[in-house]
């Protein structure tokens, strides 16, 4: 006897099996050039329609109105579509686009290459503002030997980085950015190290990807540091908070990060991460008001502010 299918199970297979192939096709054209990896970062904000789509199909897979289920597909395949459409273009210059012809995809990268960039300081200089825009890569960020010079090195077999520094009203501002890997093709490597005077107040901006981030900050005047990252492993060594306090934006996707703080360090952390995992009622901090403080937290003393805007991911704080 011939076996058909309920009409509920072909609502559900025909949910799941767009959802795995817009996912497939969508991670193809990643690799393909095609699509801008920015791509993740328009569509993880919508993960809550999945949910949606998911739950009325259950609602409705055994009611009179169960031929809208079949409607499910269409809405999956239009939030794919927006997010593709709302990607950030890269370095190559768009978010959608054809750029290469298919047989130079596997082409190996070129040749690790050396580069280096040296500033020296002048007296007026009363801040300095590292911003980085990086893609697949190893950081290191460190206290400079020479306490008047700012000293950026890069390693890669991609390309030529973008390096500037901006000196204006004593503000001295570095950027670096990372070549595009779009034309690269596969065994790709990058690493930086940036080596920054501590004596000076430094502001800190990291826009990264599938990077390994080590931040040695501990003997710097912070002031903030704002990390926006995806699939980043990052480490930093963050200093007491001396006289004014600093700041520590976290905004992550499925990210490991690990924040090391000086022993007995004052520290509020505020997370917006339901689905992350942290370790903040194990180190000693205690939740109040919707914000946890650690043991060290007194009123009116100068301390670390940390915000944590996160998907899946994990956060340890650490007290040396």
């Amino acid at each position: 006897m011939e076996r058909h299918s309920k009409p509920a199970d072909i609502a559900g297979n025909l949910f799941w099996g767009t959802l795995i192939l817009l996912i497939g096709v969508t991670w193809l054209a990643i690799n393909l050039g095609l699509v801008s990896e920015s791509v993740w970062d328009q569509l993880w904000p919508l993960w809550p329609v999945l949910l949606i789509i998911w739950g009325l199909n259950i609602i409705l897979q055994r009611t009179a109105l169960h031929i809208l289920c079949y409607l499910s597909p269409l809405i999956l395949i239009l939030a794919f579509a927006y997010a593709i459409a709302s990607a950030t273009p890269d370095s190559a210059g768009a978010a959608w686009r054809w750029t290469q012809p298919l047989g130079t995809l596997t082409a190996p990268a070129g040749p690790v290459e050396d580069y280096s960039y040296t500033y020296d300081l002048p007296a007026n200089v009363e801040e300095v503002a590292l911003t980085l825009d990086l893609g697949a890569c190893r950081l290191e960020v460190e206290e400079a030997a020479d306490p008047d010079q700012v000293s950026i090195s890069y390693q890669g077999n991609v390309g030529i980085p973008e390096v500037d520094f901006t000196l204006e009203d004593g503000r001295l501002e570095v950027a670096g950015s990372s070549p595009s890997t779009r034309r690269a093709g596969r065994n790709t490597h990058q690493e930086w190290t940036v080596q920054l005077p501590a004596r000076i107040p430094l502001s800190l901006s990291l826009d990264a990807g599938a990077a390994d981030c080590r931040l040695d900050l501990r003997g710097f005047r912070l002031r903030t540091l704002d990390c926006d990252s995806g699939a980043t492993k990052l480490k930093a060594l963050l200093p007491p908070p001396g006289d004014e306090g600093y700041t520590v934006n976290l905004d992550t996707g499925a990210a490991t990060t690990e924040l090391r703080f000086p022993a007995g360090a004052p520290v509020v952390v505020q997370s917006d991460a339901a689905l992350s995992v942290t370790n903040l009622r194990e180190a000693g901090f205690r939740k109040r008001d919707g914000k946890w403080f650690s043991e060290g937290y007194a009123e009116g003393v100068p301390h670390a502010r940390v915000s944590l805007e996160a998907g899946a991911s994990t956060l340890s704080i650490q007290f040396d």
